[in-house]
């Protein structure tokens, strides 16, 4: 009776070490793909399997705790979406934020993001405990579900791609951007940057993934090169900056 009592108590604790070591080593793919792959490919590729793994644990706590099924399953959950967190939503926002902001305000940028960011996990850590007592798990993972599809609504039409920005790689390739270029694609407003995921980047999908079109190219056109020309037709008569930069 007591080695059984001891064993069902050390499940917590062999739990929780998983959950240290799965993020620790999930996390070194990200290493190598962050670059090579990018930023913005990396949560457009995770979140959807995050948002799948987070309702796949809110349906396994359906199941009563007395099942033989409920501990593996609930392990299992728990570690596929640390995968995906630790691939994505985990060093790709430091990495952005790092990023986006203008090089003479990057400091203080980049510890207003850190800041806001670990402000969050502190409500999460005072506030989640309460909504669970009074919600219940699943709910709680049901409502995370659905955060998932909005995030990637928010990164699909807001979030730049900047990888190669700060290693390089091979021109033409679809995640190769210079220093330069980073100029091109931070000078473009977020409303067309929206704009070109709706009309230019979803029907180029649509074509090459669904439909197969042979004729589609195999990449969508260059957002500062789509946003250059959209600038000229709007502003008949005047070089845009990003032309007068190319030009230059």
């Amino acid at each position: 009776m007591t080695s059984k009592t001891t064993s069902n108590d050390a499940k917590p604790l062999w739990f929780s070490w998983g959950v240290g070591i799965a993020n620790v080593v999930f996390a070194f793919p990200a290493y190598w793909l962050i670059e090579s792959k990018g930023r913005r490919w990396l949560l457009l590729a995770t979140l959807p399997f995050l948002g799948i793994t987070t309702l796949a644990g809110a349906l396994v706590l359906i199941i009563p705790p007395s099942s033989a099924a409920y501990d593996p399953l609930i392990a299992l959950c728990s570690y596929l979406s640390l995968l995906c967190y630790s691939l994505g939503l985990g060093p790709v926002p430091f990495t952005v934020s790092a990023e986006v902001f203008p090089l003479e305000h990057r400091v203080v940028g980049m510890s207003f993001a850190v800041f806001i960011n670990l402000f969050g996990a502190g409500l999460l850590t005072l506030t989640v405990p309460a909504l669970t007592v009074a919600i219940g798990h699943p709910s709680v993972l049901g409502i995370f579900t659905g955060l998932n599809v909005v995030l990637f609504v928010l990164v699909f039409f807001f979030v730049r791609e900047t990888a190669g920005a700060s290693l390089g790689g091979i021109p033409g390739s679809m995640t190769f951007v210079s220093l330069e270029e980073l100029n091109y694609i931070f000078e473009v407003s977020t409303k067309m940057h929206a704009e070109y995921q709706l009309k230019k980047v979803l029907p180029w999908a649509w074509k090459y993934y669904v439909l197969r079109e042979k004729d589609c190219p195999d990449q969508p056109e260059k957002l500062y090169t789509w946003a250059s020309a959209r600038v000229g037709e709007r502003e008949l008569g005047k070089v845009s900056p990003v032309d007068h930069e190319r030009e230059a």
